[in-house]
């Protein structure tokens, strides 16, 4: 449904836009600030069928951040993109995401915390782009190294297979 999809554009890209929005001029008139966007390695696949919305709106805001970035050079405000893989939250809850990470150690699950604390080290050290935790290096890693095209038809064979084991 419309009401739907609209709602995952706003959580995931609008709202964070808007709270920039809001915030960056204070931070730009101090000198001094932090804008850190948590994505996703999701972020960097060309292709996420039955997932659409998810990485659209994470290359959205990875993206944004690092135009901002671009943007304000010098300005005491660093712009840090956060892009965990796989990470302990309630979006594994979800039927295609506890089949999707079926069989993975449990090891490879990254906790928010540290997939926060590593977000606010990169925030502090300056800013940039982060991939954080074992899946989210792999997962940038490989599409880094597969390039777009090969990387979306491996991103695309391995999640409609999931979409099909349901």
């Amino acid at each position: 449904p419309w009401a739907w999809q609209s709602g995952v554009v706003q959580v995931m890209a609008t709202g964070p836009l808007h709270l920039i929005h809001l915030f960056l001029p204070g931070m730009l008139e101090r000198g001094h600030g932090h804008v850190i966007n948590v994505s996703s390695a999701g972020a960097w696949y060309p292709s996420t069928p039955t997932q659409t919305l998810y990485g659209a709106t994470k290359a959205f805001l990875l993206r944004a951040t690092q135009s901002l970035a671009d943007e304000y050079p010098g300005s005491g405000v660093s712009f840090t993109t956060v892009c965990p893989g796989v990470t302990r939250t309630e979006i594994l809850d979800l039927p295609m995401s506890a089949k999707a990470i079926e069989g993975l150690p449990p090891a490879l699950i990254d906790s928010p915390r540290k997939v926060a604390e590593r977000g606010w080290q990169v925030a502090c050290a300056g800013g940039g782009t982060v991939a954080v935790g074992v899946t989210g290096k792999l997962l940038v890693g490989l599409m880094r190294l597969l390039g777009e095209r090969l990387g979306g038809r491996f991103t695309a064979g391995r999640l409609l297979d999931t979409d099909r084991r349901r």
